[in-house]
């Protein structure tokens, strides 16, 4: 478990949100069929969207965070996104070879 840095975190009806300096990011509980994930929304000034879903509230706050605070344009996020991905699915494959 990590420690949440920003301090201006707002939640409401199980929902968070927080206006970063060129973001507003909005995490809502997601459910399909199978499992409860976390869906993120990026908005920017020009009202646009960028939409990640996350299987933990910890990894949508991390990502938010540690990623989307620092980046200046969608594509850096998107960029970010896809290493951030990439180390996930990582993470995922050595955990999967330990336990068999």
């Amino acid at each position: 478990m990590k420690r949440i840095e920003l301090d201006h975190w707002f939640v409401k009806e199980n929902e968070l949100t927080i206006s970063l300096l060129r973001y507003y990011i909005n995490i809502k509980i997601y459910q399909n069929d199978k499992e409860i994930n976390y869906k993120l929304t990026v908005i920017n000034s020009q009202n646009k969207k960028l939409i990640y879903i996350f299987n933990s509230l910890e990894k949508a706050i991390d990502f938010t965070e540690n990623h989307i605070n620092y980046c200046k344009t969608f594509e850096e996020i998107i960029e970010q996104y896809n290493k951030y991905n990439s180390k996930e699915e990582k993470i995922k494959r050595r955990t999967k070879r330990k336990e068999e």
